[in-house]
């Protein structure tokens, strides 16, 4: 059976006389091939992670409470973006022709959660 993922963000700034709202994105992806999130191992080093056919993005879920530094990176040699240790991260879009692979790059071994979009 065929999956779609439709992923909304919607940001609202309140406080000190600011008040932003800013409307939903909304993503479609009728050829989504998420079955739901799937567990990713790292092993505290760069792990390159191949990005499944169809994939439009990514969510990367860390453990409650986590506090093991994750670098985001297109290659190992990059410097990558830096994300919180224990905050969901993404959803993160790829450009029009995703990548074959990327890499996080951990400081030590954790099991996360990973939603293909």
């Amino acid at each position: 059976m065929a999956k779609t993922a439709i992923t909304y963000t919607k940001t609202i700034i309140q406080g000190d006389g600011v008040d932003t709202e800013v409307q939903p994105d909304s993503i479609t992806n009728s050829a989504c091939i998420s079955g739901g999130t799937q567990q990713l191992s790292l092993t505290g080093a760069a792990d390159t992670i191949t990005v499944p056919s169809g994939a439009t993005g990514f969510r990367l879920i860390p453990p409650t409470g986590s506090s093991v530094t994750k670098t985001i990176k297109g290659i190992s040699g990059d410097t990558g973006l830096v994300i919180h240790p224990a905050k969901p991260f993404g959803p993160w879009y790829f450009a029009s022709s995703p990548p074959a692979n990327f890499v996080i790059t951990s400081g030590s071994a954790e099991l996360v959660q990973i939603l293909w979009l």
